[in-house]
């Protein structure tokens, strides 16, 4: 019959209380991966839900005074390329005068593409686009002449524009560049000689309106 005296006799008693530390410390070692693989999940979700909140909403509806049509326009714009820190948006629109001290109306289709800079609502916006605008003069006698004016423009400005839709504004430096071609009159008698104008102009646009939640 084996005896164990001493150092062993105190091994044998103490060995209870090292497998129960054991226990307890893999226990503890299970619950520290368990809680950092949950926090390493959370944050990840997390960066993911805010990754995905700044992106912002595509379509906009507003109206621009002054600007790239020179009075004002009507605009759609629509974000076409839509990540976190750079976007790309196109828009178009309409612009009408109708005749009022003379018999002038003039009917005008803005384009325009932009690169968006920053984080919504805050973004830094470059733009650069062209307005066609038709030029009729019609006199009470029934004469007529058109003109065909193209009006490049550039964009520096700022856009505030939230990433969950709502209200929406820009403000700008819109320099443009005037065309003017002679298209013809309604007498095929009449000569009319144009000049073809071409001229600068320092320009500035403001505009509000809503992007669209859905």
């Amino acid at each position: 019959m084996l005896t164990f005296t001493g150092s062993s006799s105190r091994y044998l008693k103490c060995r209870p209380l090292l497998r129960s530390f054991s226990y307890l410390h893999l226990t503890r070692m299970n619950m520290v991966r368990q809680i950092f693989v949950a926090s390493f999940l959370v944050f990840s979700f997390h960066g993911m839900m805010s990754q995905d909140s700044s992106l912002v909403k595509k379509n906009t509806f507003f109206v621009e005074v002054g600007g790239s049509s020179y009075w004002y326009s009507l605009n759609y714009d629509r974000i076409l390329k839509n990540q976190r820190k750079i976007r790309l948006s196109g828009r178009i629109g309409i612009m009408y005068i109708p005749p009022l001290a003379e018999p002038r109306q003039y009917i005008g289709i803005p384009l325009e593409f932009s690169w968006l800079k920053g984080s919504p609502p805050n973004h830094f916006e470059i733009g650069i686009g062209v307005t066609t605008i038709l030029d009729a003069i019609m006199y009470p006698d029934s004469l007529r002449f058109y003109s065909l004016i193209l009006q490049s423009s550039l964009r520096i400005g700022y856009r505030f524009q939230k990433s969950e839709g709502g209200f929406f504004f820009k403000a700008g430096i819109t320099p443009i560049i005037f065309m003017d071609f002679f298209l013809g009159s309604n007498d095929p008698n009449l000569i009319v000689i144009n000049p073809r104008d071409f001229f600068i102009l320092p320009w500035a646009g403001v505009a509000a309106g809503w992007t669209l939640k859905n």
